[in-house]
């Protein structure tokens, strides 16, 4: 492991997850070389932290030949890993979209379906997501198309892309059962939609034209009309997708409520959208406010 790192970024464990999956993450730097530490926030989230490293060598094995996975180095009660330099493919939907792009980085999203479809599938009920996560029995009656490991967080925030290669990061929430290839579709432009939300809204337009997605009042999310066409093509509804997520969320979280789907079968099309921009976890100036907030937390438990 680096002997002298230094640490240049911080960012402390999201406080509405529950205790036991609560980590904290860290860029350093050790003689020039960055790397990525993610260690337990407390003595109960010690264990998570050996499980990311069992479910980072199931997500090596599912991904072989199509993408290469970032797994880390576990000692004690902390992961290192090294640090990856290319962009993530939802930056580049960022960037497509800050370009002016009339269907808001479309080809990139198609891009990551595409992705999902050649990982390893098979057709199946997916017993085992249906008792984690309390679905009603008959929520999926009849086999699905999934895939056959369940990689929740392979969305395009994940995703690095490499001029040879994409590189897997974050696979704290990989397991051994199938997971339906529209559900993870769907997270994928779902966390898209919610991690863009400033660019999307900034950028409807005539040409480039958006609809309600869900929320209200200030908590209004848009997705680009583009998207909608790649939702339609999703064989499971929307609005069954969005109850799956919010039962992952609520796994996850001490409480969790999404924002009620609002993306009805023919929406208006927006070319103007109000935007009043509410800081969120991706926005920089918010994250380095919660980052000094946490770390005046931490110092002031130390010495009292």
């Amino acid at each position: 492991m680096p002997e002298k790192l230094r640490c240049i970024r911080f960012w402390a464990a999201n406080r509405w997850r529950k205790p036991e999956f609560r980590t904290n993450v860290r860029i350093c730097v050790d003689d020039g070389k960055k790397y990525v530490v993610r260690s337990a926030d407390n003595d109960s989230s010690v264990q998570f932290i050996g499980e990311i490293a069992q479910r980072e060598l199931l997500a090596e094995k599912f991904f072989k030949g199509k993408a290469e996975v970032v797994t880390g180095r576990l000692d004690g009660s902390s992961l290192y890993y090294d640090f990856i330099e290319f962009p993530s493919q939802e930056d580049l939907v960022a960037d497509a979209i800050e370009k002016e792009d009339s269907n808001f980085g479309k080809s990139l999203v198609e891009e990551y379906i595409r992705f999902l479809e050649t990982l390893p599938v098979k057709e199946c009920i997916p017993e085992r997501l249906i008792q984690e996560f309390h679905l009603p029995s008959q929520e999926i009656a009849q086999p699905v198309k999934c895939l056959t490991c369940a990689t929740f967080d392979c969305v395009p925030h994940n995703i690095k892309v490499g001029p040879q290669n994409w590189y897997i990061i974050d696979n704290e929430w990989t397991f051994d059962y199938p997971l339906p290839v529209d559900y993870l579709a769907f997270r994928g432009i779902l966390t898209l939609a919610t991690n863009l939300q400033s660019h999307i809204k900034t950028h409807a337009s005539k040409d480039q034209p958006v609809v309600l997605f869900r929320g209200y009042g200030r908590n209004r999310e848009y997705v680009p009309l583009s998207w909608v066409e790649i939702l339609r093509g999703l064989k499971i509804p929307v609005k069954k997708l969005i109850r799956w997520e919010t039962n992952f969320q609520n796994y996850v979280n001490v409480h969790q409520q999404t924002s009620r789907l609002r993306l009805s079968r023919n929406p208006k099309v927006l070319t103007r959208v109000e935007f009043c921009k509410v800081p969120t976890i991706w926005d920089p100036l918010h994250r380095l406010s919660r980052s000094l907030s946490n770390i005046a937390r931490i110092l002031t438990r130390r010495f009292r």
